[in-house]
């Protein structure tokens, strides 16, 4: 009993901060774009994931192997993820702080890695599991010295999109652009320059060509 009240406190707490994550300038969409509208579909998109699956994942004392209930609860990870192909996810791997600093670094990163490969068995691309990250023991739910299995974990967030929606998304902002470059090609104005080119009051100086009085004057 007193584990799943302390999971659901986990799933609060975690939600917390994966709506920060999300809303930071390195994590979203809104680092490409500059779309306050994307940054908030990254939020709900995080929101929705914690809602939708089981984001976190625990293990042994001091094993990073997964067991029959973290691969069933990934299964479920993976479907959503495939589902949502241009959604980026970081995976975090958390130690209890049993055992030196060191140490728990290379457990927390191999729970991540683990985590990573059994994902991408499932059909994930890697291209949405951006990043790895160990944690170590320095990010507790409980923050106590004792084994705590609520601390043994590996979390997966929302972390953006993909390079090929950003691309896609680029793409789709230039395109109404493409129409306003034919003034430049159709420069008429340039071509029919008349008052420049039919300047005859130049060309018909005839007040100057035709001085006939002052020869006839001359003549007699």
């Amino acid at each position: 009993m007193v584990v799943r009240v302390l999971k659901s406190a986990v799933a609060l707490s975690a939600f917390s901060i994966i709506s920060a994550c999300a809303t930071e300038p390195d994590v979203t969409r809104a680092t490409v774009w500059g779309a306050i509208g994307d940054r908030r579909a990254i939020t709900s998109i995080a929101r929705d994931f914690v809602r939708d699956t089981p984001y976190v994942v625990h293990f042994a004392f001091n094993k990073s192997n997964l067991d029959a209930t973290a691969r069933s609860e990934l299964d479920i990870q993976a479907r959503w993820i495939i589902q949502h192909p241009t959604v980026r996810f970081s995976v975090y791997g958390h130690t209890d702080k049993v055992g030196s600093n060191a140490y728990n670094q290379e457990l927390g990163r191999a729970r991540a890695e683990e985590v990573i490969a059994y994902l991408i068995s499932r059909g994930v691309s890697l291209a949405q599991l951006e990043l790895k990250v160990s944690m170590g023991e320095d990010a507790p739910i409980i923050d106590v010295d004792t084994a705590e299995e609520i601390n043994r974990r590996a979390t997966t967030y929302v972390a953006g999109l993909t390079q090929v929606a950003a691309a896609e998304d680029e793409s789709d902002e230039r395109d109404p652009e493409l129409p306003e470059e034919e003034p430049e090609h159709d420069d008429e104005p340039e071509h029919d320059e008349g008052p420049e080119h039919d300047d005859e009051p130049e060309h018909d100086e005839e007040p100057e060509h035709d001085d006939e009085p002052e020869t006839e004057s001359k003549g007699y």
